[in-house]
């Protein structure tokens, strides 16, 4: 058993955590955590897009994976706009799995492009993420395959618990981390917090539109997806409510805000300029939410999660060129 790091407080009731830091720690050591002054005093940045795959979406793939096969399942079904079906494809390679990815149509061309060459067969269906994920969840069902559906799965939230372990021993009193269905926001959250000696305030960050799964956490009624809803930042373009992922928020994260794409726009080019880090539009929320939400988010040492960094070509070219 791999053995929390220095200055943790993991409990007995966190083996799954241990478990998941195990099979982390065979692929890589945590990835850093990169000080940031030029944005403001006190500022770091966790470089999950310095990960495998180049997002954090490894981890919880790989936990979830190897919970899967050491059930006896020999192939994987999931559903996904882009990085979570990359990294599932990459961990079901990595642990002898075959790999089924359910995209919906119009996902982005570079990131379906990863899925392909990670292994995975490709199947469009619908035309949001909901209705890709609904077909994945059917065929598994009619052919008896495992799904592992993003937010889901207890070891995937495991995986993604080992990024706030990571967190854990850093003096930070706030982490800016995105939030989509929940399962990097609730996972980090309940490893930092249940790690940390003196746990930071952690905050999720949504894209307008996509709002669902904070005003639930808000105590509000459940009011569904919104129609017609898009936004630049395609892995927060998730309006799903998901346990346990959902749970595991509530009972973790202290706050949610949300950001528009303007703002995400203009935090891609601010890391750019001052940081040299190319961050794909839900990896750039964080830094978004501490320019437009300042004196709700203030604190004296902030930590923004940089989730991932595969920024399209497109938008590269017009926001950084």
């Amino acid at each position: 058993m791999v053995s929390a790091p220095k200055g943790i407080a993991l409990g007995p009731e966190d083996d799954d955590v241990r478990h998941a830091l195990r099979l982390v720690r065979k692929v890589r050591p945590p990835t850093p955590v990169q000080g940031a002054v030029a944005i403001a005093r006190g500022v770091s940045l966790k470089r999950e897009d310095l990960g495998p795959l180049r997002c954090f979406k490894w981890r919880g793939a790989l936990v979830g994976c190897d919970a899967l096969r050491r059930e006896g399942a020999s192939a994987v079904v999931t559903a996904s706009t882009g990085n979570h079906g990359a990294a599932v494809a990459w961990a079901a390679a990595r642990l002898g799995l075959a790999a089924l990815v359910f995209v919906p149509r119009g996902s982005l061309p570079a990131k379906l492009a990863r899925i392909a060459g990670a292994g995975a067969q490709l199947r469009e269906v619908g035309d949001a993420l909901p209705e890709a994920a609904a077909a994945a969840a059917a065929h598994a069902a009619e052919h008896g395959m495992a799904l592992l559906e993003d937010g889901a799965s207890p070891a995937q939230l495991a995986g993604t618990a080992t990024i706030g372990v990571e967190l854990a021993p850093l003096d930070i009193d706030l982490v800016l981390v995105p939030l989509a269905c929940g399962a990097l926001a609730g996972g980090l959250a309940r490893g930092v917090k249940r790690a940390a000696v003196h746990p930071p305030r952690v905050v999720g960050v949504q894209a307008r539109g996509y709002e669902r799964l904070g005003a639930v956490l808000a105590g509000s009624p459940d009011p569904g997806a919104t129609p017609g809803s898009s936004t630049i930042a395609d892995g927060l373009a998730d309006n799903r409510l998901v346990e346990p992922a959902l749970s595991t928020c509530r009972e973790y994260l202290d706050d949610v805000v949300v950001v528009d794409d303007d703002a995400m726009r203009a935090a891609i080019c601010e890391l750019h300029a001052t940081c040299g880090v190319v961050a794909e539009p839900a990896a750039a929320a964080a830094l978004a939410a501490l320019r437009v939400h300042a004196e709700q988010l203030e604190a004296r040492r902030p930590l923004l999660v940089i989730s991932g960094g595969n920024l399209s070509p497109e938008l590269a070219a017009g926001l950084i060129g």
